[in-house]
């Protein structure tokens, strides 16, 4: 388009500073408020505690702000200011007056099509809307639950562009599955076959960039990934990022706004963060822009209350909340009747000739308890975390889906990226609060399959203390949104009945 106003789109938005009003900016800022509660202090800041020696914690609203511009260039003595470019609602009132665009189009230069044998899935047609909800805009966010199909999304994005790709993911793991499922759905291997090229292939800061290249968002931290990404920032066309709620963090969104793609597409089950970041998100990538529909099979969610009774540590200082989570977790580390009871259920699940996925993403080493004692009795067991090596976790997960393991525990790694659809029991040992993440690991047993029981989960809910009590109701609400078969196991009118107070000691005192 004609310049008229020396305004430039590239990586990120270029506009001389005396074109924005500063009302304009505002649009930029975010404000979001948090209540934390900090125990009641005297004016000598000494703590406040009654006749009983209890401590009182009072409410406090903190407000937060986000702003994502915050560069001023001052080429030639001029001033710039550069804003993210995803947001195409605010940005629109600026490319109305003319702009530079040096966005690089990057042909792929080989007709890249999905197969056959995709098209005819079920849930082709809904993936199908959501690319071309997509193309239509050129820019933003799909979201998508777990079993969506949010990667032949992706993929099918990726073909209808036609353009050079970098995928980009924090998870490692989702860089085997990239290459594996665009090898899987389309007709990569017959091109590279055919031309004699790789056309894919995994970041190396030796080697120039592949057609289509995938990697993690951290090896662009390192200097030379770094010193790659500047040379390469303008060869991609389409940049895909996947899992894009975790490239709020100002680290990766600094390597995301570095590449000058023609168009950015981001994949999600959901933009929510604590941190509200999302915002940036949606100013960087854009928002949401088409929203799968899940193709997961309805649970029954049996929540099975374990008797455990945490300890409520009274705090004599202002700890944050997590102090008393972690108290809470290395609790359920060391209570062998707790392990009694999940084993039993484990022992049903198993003779009932059942799948099952035991996680528990908050404290491995629960995981770990388990998957020995049921490994010393003779149960096909194993075993995965972020520290067990890539090619063994590749194996395992084959195993898990050929049917060679009957039961596999693991920690965090099991959250996302990762298709099992044999596993149709989940047993949730570690407790969660967090709605999207209950979402996540409850869908490591929905996967659709045909011919696959009604999926069961065991989600084990244990006593003591707020935070334990909002989780549990939290993971309830969810499942009664949703319309799903709840069953209730030993349960109290209310679930922190009885909670017993314990008053830290020892040298490893933190009050």
């Amino acid at each position: 388009m004609k310049n008229h106003s020396n305004i430039t789109l590239s990586n990120r938005l270029l506009i001389p500073e005396h074109l924005i009003r500063e009302k304009d900016l505002l649009d930029w800022y975010y404000e979001w408020k948090e209540n934390v509660y900090e125990l009641e202090e005297d004016e000598l800041g000494a703590v406040v505690t009654n006749e009983q020696g209890d401590t009182n914690r009072q409410k406090k609203v903190i407000t937060h702000a986000l702003r994502t511009y915050h560069e001023v260039f001052r080429p030639n003595g001029n001033n710039f200011i550069s804003l993210p470019r995803g947001n195409h609602e605010k940005i629109q009132k600026y490319l109305k007056r003319g702009y530079r665009d040096l966005r690089p189009i990057a042909p792929l230069g080989y007709p890249l099509t999905i197969l056959d044998s995709t098209m005819e899935d079920a849930r082709w047609k809904d993936q199908k809307r959501c690319i071309d909800e997509y193309i239509q805009r050129g820019y933003g966010i799909v979201e998508g639950d777990t079993g969506s199909g949010k990667t032949i999304v992706g993929i099918g994005t990726l073909c209808a562009m036609g353009m050079n790709t970098l995928i980009m993911s924090k998870q490692i793991d989702g860089i085997e599955q990239w290459a594996e499922e665009i090898r899987l759905h389309t007709n990569i291997n017959d091109l590279e076959e055919k031309h004699k090229i790789e056309i894919m292939g995994s970041f190396n800061a030796k080697k120039p960039p592949y057609p289509i290249t995938i990697s993690t968002v951290q090896a662009f931290l390192h200097p030379k990934g770094r010193r790659w990404l500047r040379m390469h920032r303008s060869y991609f066309g389409l940049l895909l990022l996947d899992e894009v709620h975790d490239f709020g963090a100002p680290q990766y969104a600094k390597v995301v706004q570095s590449f000058n793609p023609f168009a950015l597409i981001g994949l999600t089950a959901t933009t929510e963060r604590k941190d509200q970041r999302h915002h940036l998100l949606f100013d960087m990538v854009g928002p949401v822009v088409a929203k799968g529909k899940a193709h997961q099979m309805p649970p029954t969610v049996h929540f099975i209350f374990t008797g455990t009774e945490c300890p409520v540590w009274q705090y004599t200082k202002n700890y944050p909340p997590h102090y008393q989570f972690k108290v809470i977790l290395n609790h359920l580390v060391e209570d062998e009747d707790r392990y009694e009871v999940i084993k039993d259920y484990l022992h049903r699940d198993a003779d009932d000739k059942r799948f099952i996925a035991c996680i528990a993403p908050k404290r491995v080493e629960i995981a770990k308890t388990l998957y020995r004692m049921l490994g010393q009795e003779g149960y096909s067991v194993r075993y995965v975390d972020g520290k067990v090596k890539k090619s063994v976790r590749k194996m395992i997960y084959r195993e898990v889906r050929e049917g060679k393991v009957q039961i596999l525990f693991a920690g965090a790694v099991l959250n996302q990226l990762v298709n099992l659809p044999l596993i149709d029991c989940l047993h949730y040992v570690t407790p969660a609060s967090s709605k999207k993440e209950t979402t996540q690991a409850y869908g490591r047993a929905r996967r659709w399959l045909q011919g696959k029981r009604n999926p069961i989960i065991r989600d084990f809910v244990d006593e003591g203390g707020g935070q334990l009590e909002g989780g549990y109701n939290n993971r309830l609400e969810l499942c009664r949104a949703n319309g799903w078969k709840v069953v209730i196991v030993n349960g109290e009118t209310t679930p922190t009945a009885g909670v017993t107070v314990w008053k830290r000691r020892g040298k490893n005192k933190l009050s």
